[in-house]
């Protein structure tokens, strides 16, 4: 099985992103962070998809992407 890169925003999430309880406070964000992050994540999910990743990944980065994009727009 392939490793995920190791990032500051891959470690243990503190909640499912699927839950209806989001439980880390992000109001204090500032826009430059949330898109640097947002940027990153893109980033990781277009070369896992040109690398023909282990799916499982790729639906991981995926879904975080899609959630980030509907949460804080784009």
């Amino acid at each position: 099985m392939e490793k995920m890169k190791n990032n500051i925003y891959n470690g243990s999430m503190p909640y499912d992103i699927n839950s209806k309880d989001k439980s880390i406070e992000t109001s204090e964000w500032s826009g430059h962070e949330i898109t640097k992050l947002i940027s990153d994540i893109h980033e990781d999910y277009e070369s896992y998809t040109k690398q023909r990743a282990n799916p499982n990944i790729t639906l991981h980065y995926r879904d975080l992407l899609s959630y980030l994009i509907k949460t804080y727009g784009h």
